[in-house]
């Protein structure tokens, strides 16, 4: 028999209570099942968006980025950007997720020199955003509610004016 720790994600200290033990049987049908759930998760583009997500968070944790003046990413930063990266619509083109010097975690949609959109969560409920399309600059924070700010789906439709999805499905007709 093993014991299970279970957790409240919303508390960086760590486990707060033992469970029950589960038989060994049990224990290894249940690794079976998490396996294949892993695989499914992992195979699509959201999980491929948050296992980008867990290696940037990752990253902030190494002792050569701390070597480097990185600071860590802190918990309630990696739950805001999980948070974000849920409400992504997944229509979209693929962002780059980075972290950044100061602990922040960056979402990066890239079309090209002069098309690009960078939105960055920190710790707080709210994001901050900068573009740049052509001539044109955008930047502001905006508060995030739980919900893909109109605002980034407007400068989106901006910088990827023909999106290969589009094309795609009016070929399809």
């Amino acid at each position: 028999m093993s014991t299970a720790l279970a957790y409240d994600l919303t508390n960086p200290e760590g486990p707060v209570h033992d469970s029950p033990p589960v038989s060994i049987e049990r224990g290894k049908l249940l690794a079976q099942m998490l396996e294949e759930l892993l695989s499914r998760v992992m195979s699509s583009e959201r999980g491929r968006l948050l296992a980008d997500l867990l290696c940037a968070a990752a990253e902030t944790a190494s002792d050569e980025w701390q070597a480097q003046g990185g600071a860590a990413a802190r918990f309630e930063t990696f739950g805001q950007a999980l948070a974000f990266l849920m409400t992504l619509p997944l229509n979209l083109p693929r962002p780059e997720i980075m972290a950044e010097q100061n602990g922040d975690i960056t979402f990066e949609w890239y079309a090209g020199p002069r098309r690009v959109l960078s939105a960055i969560l920190g710790p707080r409920p709210a994001l901050a955003y900068a573009a740049l399309i052509d001539a044109s600059t955008a930047r502001g924070t905006e508060p995030f509610l739980g919900r893909f700010p109109q605002i980034l789906s407007d400068l989106l439709t901006r910088i990827y004016p023909e999106r290969p999805d589009k094309k795609a499905r009016a070929i399809r007709r």
